[in-house]
């Protein structure tokens, strides 16, 4: 068995799940412009969530490799994961856009200016996003991880391991780069107030496109 082979489809795998679902990055490129994140704060807050996003789902893939868990088994239960994250999403984006509305009402873009550096240290924005994205599973780990264990090669579980999971990650922080630095381009400005309420509903729209999307696989 050629196993380069297995971890260079691991490595396209993590590539193309990353960028057709936009939940991966759309949030991080919408929330830093509504909250004028400099790019290095959002490259770094988008790192965590990738990390914990990777790793979250990596344990559990770990632990139905190691006690020998039905990877049917672990659907299911990533099933229950991806509704939580997709519902987490959904409330934070409904919650969000409300703020947006009423920030949109007040005018608050124009004063944000004012806001300390204590208070952005404080929001628990960048916590939610972590939060969110640890629950959210990678249904592709558990067949990544077990395809290459039944055949008892160690050494290989771990590359394909990683070529999924870097891949996954480095395509998060690249989309999320690009995408930061392609609304600067856009005559934003005049729709600068509305920022908060633009967020809020793409976020809300990821969360329904991550639960929509769990149900049609269901489904299938």
């Amino acid at each position: 068995m050629d196993y380069w082979i297995v971890i260079g489809a691991a490595a396209g795998l993590g590539l193309v799940h990353t960028l057709l679902a936009p939940n991966h990055y759309l949030p991080f490129i919408m929330i830093s412009k509504a909250r004028k994140w400099s790019l290095p704060k959002t490259m770094f807050i988008t790192f965590l969530c990738s990390t914990g996003h990777i790793f979250g789902s990596l344990i559990i893939a770990l632990l139905a490799v190691v006690f020998g868990i039905a990877a049917a088994k672990i659907e299911i239960f990533d099933g229950y994961r991806a509704n939580i994250a997709a519902w987490g999403l959904i409330i934070f984006g409904f919650i969000y856009f409300l703020y947006g509305v009423n920030a949109a009402r007040h005018n608050h873009s124009c004063c944000e200016h004012i806001h300390t550096k204590k208070d952005d240290i404080k929001s628990l924005t960048p916590f939610i996003l972590f939060m969110l994205f640890l629950f959210a599973p990678c249904e592709a780990w558990v067949p990544i991880m077990m395809f290459p264990a039944l055949t008892n090669v160690p050494v290989y579980t771990i590359l394909i391991a990683l070529s999924f999971g870097f891949t996954t990650m480095a395509t998060m922080v690249v989309a999320v780069y690009f995408g930061y630095k392609g609304i600067e381009l856009l005559p934003f400005k005049n729709w600068e107030k509305y920022s908060h309420m633009i967020a809020g509903a793409v976020i809300f729209l990821c969360g329904i496109f991550v639960e929509f999307g769990e149900h049609v696989r269901h489904i299938h």
